[in-house]
């Protein structure tokens, strides 16, 4: 291990893993409130896997199938006890087949609303609405569209039924803002003229003619068509060219809100200026502002804040320990903690994501779900063993090799080793002169072990 940059990536981990820690704690603590971890998980995969461009509806129906016979597992035995809980439910029984899934939608989200009256109500409208249109009933909210013909409309609505300040009070556009996604929801996708350009730069040329129509192009160059092109640019690996496209939205939507007219409220923590805003369809913009690593297709912060855009106050700080990666997609924001462990081939040392916060806005209310990845591509018994055998026959001299061990152990003891975790534990022990970063890196070790075998455990 290179000892270079050890005192960064060591505090690194530490304070992300501290403040896991702490939310795990708080978890332990009131138990018997606590969100269920399994179906936000499920909530969560539910949410990820329909922001992909490239989605397999084949596989996905199956999913959710699956996902829905968990979810009544988990409500039958009593496991969802809390607003959140059966407000994640209820999004996966919207994503049903049929009415009974929507109506039973429907029951979780009343039910998640006497629990928690503070939950936003968009899911309760577009359940109602949706176990209507199952039944060839007309809307009463105005959530639902449906393809007729080679068009997509608004489903038939009952615009009698609620009231304007009803519809608002359930996150739902107004009658006249749903004609207008009606209308975006029509016009062509750049992508598609995209696929036979001969080029970015004719692309971008035909875009700046388009615009020059207005309302009469058949295209969607508006701000959020051209933001939607650079996200399937970044999803596709064409970080340079999302990045040209971002610039030309910028160039042509100068009144929107960019980095030039929203700022960061001053702080204690860090800069005020803008590294990026992102923007979510509701309208709502959240700003980042703190010190760069890396700002390509993905922007890479550390020491940084949120905030929303014209707000005095902050969502949350990262402190100058912490590396972290943010991506937009499908009006959801990605935060992605980032960690050096010896998980590469022949266990050499990567860049992995150990926990992600998803934040978005639910149609108007700030939301924030955060959860260690447990997805990583862990040790298999041989390797485990190769471990457990280099560290049984190193000597007591602590130098960087040990310290490369101790990654290695640590990742042998979330690999499910008993064995490893034991002799992780005893690692100070074997060497009392730990200290400085090398302390450092134990430390935080032992908090991420902890974190990993907490209650946040599926």
């Amino acid at each position: 291990m290179m000892m270079s940059n050890q005192p960064v990536k060591h505090l690194s981990r530490y304070f992300s893993t501290l403040l896991l820690l702490i939310a795990v704690c708080s978890t332990s603590a009131n138990a018997q409130t606590a969100d269920n971890e399994e179906i936000l998980m499920m909530y969560q995969a539910d949410q990820a896997s329909r922001l992909s461009p490239d989605t397999d509806w084949t596989l996905l129906a199956k999913q959710d199938s699956l996902r829905r016979i968990r979810a009544y597992e988990l409500i039958d035995s009593g496991l969802l006890t809390t607003g959140n809980d059966y407000h994640h439910a209820a999004m996966i029984f919207q994503h049903g087949l049929d009415s009974v899934d929507y109506g039973k939608a429907v029951d979780l989200m009343r039910k998640a609303l006497e629990l928690d009256s503070t939950i936003n109500k968009w899911l309760l409208a577009a359940a109602i609405d949706r176990e209507l249109m199952s039944k060839e009933q007309p809307q009463i909210f105005g959530t639902q569209y449906r393809r007729e013909g080679d068009r997509m409309v608004r489903y038939k609505i009952d615009t009698t039924q609620i009231s304007p300040e009803e519809r608002a009070a359930h996150g739902v556009r107004s009658l006249a803002e749903q004609l207008v996604v009606e209308r975006e929801f029509n016009l062509i996708p750049i992508s598609s003229y995209h696929r036979t350009a001969e080029s970015l730069e004719q692309t971008m040329s035909f875009i700046e003619q388009e615009r020059e129509k207005g309302d009469t192009s058949r295209f969607n160059v508006g701000e959020n068509g051209l933001r939607h092109f650079a996200d399937q640019l970044m999803q596709k690996g064409d970080n340079e060219g999302a990045a040209r496209v971002q610039q030309l939205q910028k160039a042509l939507y100068p009144t929107a809100v960019n980095e030039e007219d929203c700022h960061c409220p001053e702080n204690k923590y860090a800069p005020s200026k803008a590294n990026q805003v992102f923007t979510f369809s509701n309208g709502q913009k959240i700003v980042a502002c703190g010190f760069v690593l890396n700002h390509g297709a993905f922007l890479e912060l550390s020491e940084f804040v949120l905030a929303e855009c014209d707000s005095d106050h902050i969502i949350d700080f990262w402190d100058a320990m912490r590396s972290c990666r943010l991506s937009f997609s499908r009006d959801t924001l990605l935060i992605e903690d980032l960690y050096t462990l010896p998980l590469g081939d022949n266990l050499q040392e990567t860049v992995i994501t150990w926990a992600r916060e998803y934040i978005s806005y639910d149609h108007g209310v700030l939301k924030r779900d955060k959860a260690i990845n447990r997805n990583l591509k862990l040790y298999d018994q041989s390797t485990i063993q190769a471990v457990l055998k280099a560290y049984e026959s190193t000597d007591n001299i602590l130098n960087d090799a040990k310290m490369g061990l101790l990654d290695r152990l640590f990742v042998a003891a979330i690999s499910n080793s008993e064995e490893a975790k034991v002799a992780f534990m005893q690692f100070r022990g074997r060497f009392p002169e730990l200290d400085g970063a090398y302390l450092h890196q134990y430390r935080i070790l032992q908090e991420m072990l902890t974190a990993w075998d907490g209650v946040d455990r599926p």
